[in-house]
C-alpha cells in the first residue's frame, strides 16, 4: 500500500471599498439638530454586507459637553450577521479641497 498526502487550505476573503458622504450645509445643520440625534448615509455594499454611515454633529450623548464634537459610526445594516471592518475616516478640507485622516480603526460589528 502506498502512502496518501492530503492538503487543505482556507483563504479568507477581503475587499475594500470607498463610500463618499457629503453633509450640503452644514453649518445649518449644526444648528437644527440636538445632541444625540443623528444623520444617516445612504446604504451601500462591501463584501456582501450593507452599511451606513451614522453622523452626529453635535456629540452622541445626551450631554451638553458634547456640543462641541461630532460622533461618527459605521454602522453594519446587514441583519443577523458579523463582520470585521477596518476603516479610515476622512474629512475633507473646505479650503483645500484635500482629505485629512481623523480616525483609523479596526472592529468587529
Amino acid at each position: 500500500m502506498g502512502s496518501k498526502k492530503t492538503v487543505s487550505r482556507y483563504t479568507t476573503k477581503s475587499e475594500q471599498g470607498t463610500h463618499s458622504f457629503e453633509i450640503v450645509g452644514y453649518r445649518l445643520l449644526t444648528k437644527s439638530i440636538d445632541v444625540g440625534k443623528f444623520i444617516r448615509s445612504g446604504t451601500f455594499a462591501v463584501g456582501g454586507y450593507d452599511w451606513a454611515i451614522r453622523f452626529y454633529p453635535n456629540g452622541d450623548v445626551l450631554n451638553e459637553t458634547c456640543r462641541d464634537y461630532v460622533s461618527v459610526y459605521l454602522e453594519l445594516l446587514s441583519k443577523n450577521r458579523e463582520a470585521h471592518a477596518s476603516y479610515d475616516l476622512r474629512l475633507v478640507n473646505q479650503l483645500t479641497g484635500l482629505p485629512q485622516s481623523v480616525l483609523s480603526q479596526v472592529v468587529e460589528v
